[in-house]
């Protein structure tokens, strides 16, 4: 034995929807949390975590002779609640606003039924942790992450201080051997796939062994070994084990939680490192895209009708249930589409069925903390004009008609507006594309053409591409992997396997133009064998916007395939930036997923690549801009997964394109906010609160504005790492502001006033708003 104390957190890792559907998990759960709190009241030293407050609720609900027991032991340390949000989401591809919004909700159910708030924000399964989490989880009431998967090879520390984009730092543990450590003799069960997470009988001998080989990451004054594992029922008999071990005088073996282990550790002797960790499993960006894309549209939705609630002076609190649908469904496994056919179904059909706001709108609000100019077709196929300042609403009737679209047959043709120049062939695909200043952003020499969607062969699983299945306890899988993903795959060794992409036959294109717009419509198909997608592309240009839209549907047949849109760019060895939760992020050629958009600078020009719910997002060594849009893939060797080739199954996905000179990105900021915050159809009521006078400089986003401890909450971040000064007067009715927290507690006594806030690089900034009246 070691002598430092060695800390021995027991827990159990649980999936919300995995391999199983949300019901048959929950059996498993509560006999778990049965067996714990047994254990817990017999055995005094002993403690147990549980990660996730949807799992407690239900405990809650089903068990109400136990909740005191559970409180007590709960305030007593001795029960913990780790990362305590509402579900362990993944940290990775979900906005910023769904993870303050997990660690609000489970925050405020902990500390209303049990007394507690969560100190450590423990992360046991989870592959990608952005920049902007040390300040999000901060400002969220943490002080320490656990993580496994991803640790970047330059750092492979136990212990360390993170320091996010604006400068934030939070203590991390890395959990190198990942949340199964070691399990006690006992006859009450085993684990799921003790095999795959390499779990170790505890004894004197096995412990020291894994000590040592935690030590080579560090030692900072306390060693941490888990006790755990997919759905691992605690061992009565561990806590009589650990005694014997004890009395070794050399032992000092303890039951620990999280939060304890943190305070343990020796913060001043930790080395700080900085930027992410990241990338793994990259197949999970587009394994069951459509989950993905319910969960941005569902999003965008609920924050709009709150923002439209709030100015109106409505209530939001009926929105709950809604909210709470999306966060049980921001779940790791669900978001990233690795789970059975009956959770898929559980999921896909829960997000599908809610209804956000009215099903007769007869007005467009703006979400957005910008003014937009913006052409949008309504629901009747009537084309407006939406001219909207910053969370205005306008009723239909006052909305200029845009100019109809008329039928033409001229291809090939040009497209020209003070944004760009645009030439394209016959097929209906751009041949050229030209910046203001001239320079062509078209590689013509690319097998590809310009905004192709392009399919190979995909023989991974729902994790990985091209190859699998994904051995997912291994050593490997706890560290970051990110190979590169071109266009062009090069051939095997031997030359057998089919690495070749397969592009697309257009079988027809039609042009449509009014004054002022232009739209491409392409029919056709791609085929490889019997794997077959037939397709419709749509592609729009506009006079007034910078933006080259599309919108691509297609029905796709077959399996083991993965479908990408191409933009071969003359923008070879640029620097690649991917925006992240309230940031950016500088990277390089293998696939991250971006919050809404991917972006290329070389040679004074650049290319911006805007998506909505489609994160997997990369630029290859040759310039070519790529966009995930679908994978046809499954893992039946683990469950009922057939599903998940979506075989037969509509899709709809849209993105759009942005050219420009130079290379700053200061010019895509509001357009990249409006693409990823729609118009939203509401009903015309008149305004209580206008923000509309609101003018933040372009780098200033709000990215929520809501109905808060009866008043209205505002999160500004600033979003290209400039800085920046918010200064705005409070609108009429509201009589006092004051600083808030990231999960809306108030930090400062009310001013009145002029609202002024100085805004760091990348730096998040929440405030709350009170009326005249108190109410």
């Amino acid at each position: 034995m070691k002598s430092s104390p060695i800390h021995v957190v027991s827990t159990f890792h649980y999936d919300v929807l995995y391999l199983k559907d949300y019901d048959e998990y929950l059996e498993q759960a509560m006999a778990i949390i049965d067996r714990a709190l047994e254990i817990l009241e017999a055995e005094p030293d002993y403690c147990f975590t549980i990660e996730q407050v949807i799992l407690v609720r239900e405990y809650f609900r089903r068990r109400p002779e136990r909740r005191e027991t559970m409180r007590a032991l709960a305030q007593a340390q001795r029960l913990s609640f780790a990362p305590g949000m509402f579900v362990m989401p993944d940290m990775n591809m979900i906005d910023g606003e769904s993870l303050f919004r997990q660690a609000k909700v489970g925050r405020e159910w902990l500390a209303e039924h049990l007394g507690v708030v969560p100190e450590a924000c423990w992360i046991a399964d989870c592959w990608g942790h952005h920049a902007q989490l040390p300040q999000i989880l901060r400002q969220s009431g943490y002080s320490a992450y656990f993580f496994w998967r991803c640790m970047r090879p330059d750092v492979t520390r136990s212990d360390f201080l993170w320091q996010g984009l604006d400068g934030t730092k939070i203590v991390t543990h890395w959990l190198s051997r990942g949340y199964a450590g070691i399990h006690f003799p006992d006859n009450g069960g085993g684990i799921e796939n003790r095999l795959e997470l390499q779990i170790a009988e505890a004894s004197g001998r096995a412990i020291d062994t894994l000590a040592d080989q935690l030590h080579t990451y560090g030692e900072f004054g306390a060693t941490l070994i888990c006790n755990g594992g997919d759905f691992c029922i605690p061992q009565a008999g561990a806590p009589a084990t650990l005694r014997e071990l004890n009395r070794n005088p050399e032992a000092d073996l303890r039951f620990s939680t999280p939060a304890a282990y943190h305070r343990a550790v020796n913060e001043a002797a930790l080395e700080t490192f900085s930027g992410e960790f990241n990338a793994a499993f990259q197949g999970t960006y587009s394994t069951n895209i459509a989950i993905k894309q319910l969960l941005w549209s569902r999003r965008e939705a609920l924050l709009a009708e709150e923002g439209f609630r709030a100015t109106h002076g409505l209530a939001s609190g009926d929105l709950a249930g809604a909210w709470e649908t999306l966060l049980t469904h921001q779940f790791h496994d669900t978001i990233c589409g690795t789970i059975t056919d009956a959770a898929l179904l559980r999921a896909r059909g829960e997000l599908e069925a809610l209804r956000i706001g009215t099903s007769a709108p007869a007005a467009l609000y703006n979400p957005a903390s910008h003014a937009r100019r913006e052409v949008v077709e309504l629901a009747d196929g009537k084309r407006v004009i939406a001219d909207l300042k910053p969370f205005e609403t306008k009723p239909f009737h006052a909305l200029e008609t845009a100019p109809s679209l008329e039928k033409l047959s001229e291809l090939p043709g040009e497209f020209s507006n003070r944004f760009y120049r645009a030439r394209f062939g016959r097929d209906g695909f751009l041949e050229s594309l030209r910046t203001p200043a001239g320079v062509e952003l078209v590689d013509a020499a690319s097998p590809a053409r310009f905004g192709a969607p392009v399919m190979l062969n995909d023989n991974g699983d729902s994790w990985l591409i091209y190859e699998g299945p994904l051995d997912g306890g291994s050593r490997a899988a706890a560290f970051t992997c990110n190979c590169a993903d071109p266009l062009e795959r090069e051939p095997g060794a031997d030359g057998l396997i089919n690495r070749k992409n397969v592009y697309p036959c257009v079988e027809s294109v039609e042009c449509f133009r009014s004054a002022q717009s232009l739209r491409i419509v392409q029919r056709g198909w791609i085929a490889f064998w019997r794997n077959r997608l037939e397709f419709t592309l749509q592609s729009d240009f506009d006079a007034d916007s910078p933006l080259i839209r599309f919108r691509l549907e297609f029905l796709p047949h077959g399996r083991h395939y993965r479908l990408r849109a191409a933009f071969p760019t003359t923008l070879r060895n640029g620097t690649v930036l991917h925006e992240i939760p309230f940031g950016l992020q500088k990277r390089g050629h293998s696939e991250y997923p971006a919050q809404s958009f991917c972006d290329c600078v070389a040679a004074g020009a650049g290319l911006t690549l805007f998506n909505r719910g489609i994160p997997g997002n990369n630029v290859d060594a040759n310039g070519v801009m790529l966009l995930s849009i679908f994978r046809s893939v499954a893992m039946e060797y683990k469950c009922e997964s057939e599903l998940s080739f979506n075989d037969g199954i509509p899709h709809t996905v849209e993105y759009a394109l942005m050219p420009r000179d130079g290379e700053s990105l200061a010019p895509v900021m509001v357009p990249a906010e409006l693409y990823a915050r729609p118009v939203y159809g509401t009903v015309d009521l008149p305004v209580r609160y206008d923000f509309s006078g609101i003018e933040l400089p372009e780098n200033v986003r709000i990215s929520a504005l809501r109905e808060s401890a009866g008043g209205i909450f505002l999160r500004f971040y600033e979003a290209l790492g400039q800085g920046a000064e918010v200064r705005f007067a409070l609108p009429e009715g509201m009589g006092s502001w004051r600083d808030a927290d990231g999960v809306e507690n108030p930090q400062s006594a009310p001013r009145s006033g002029r609202v002024t806030l100085q805004l760091a690089p990348f730096e998040i900034r929440a405030i709350l708003l009170s009326p005249v009246d108190g109410r």
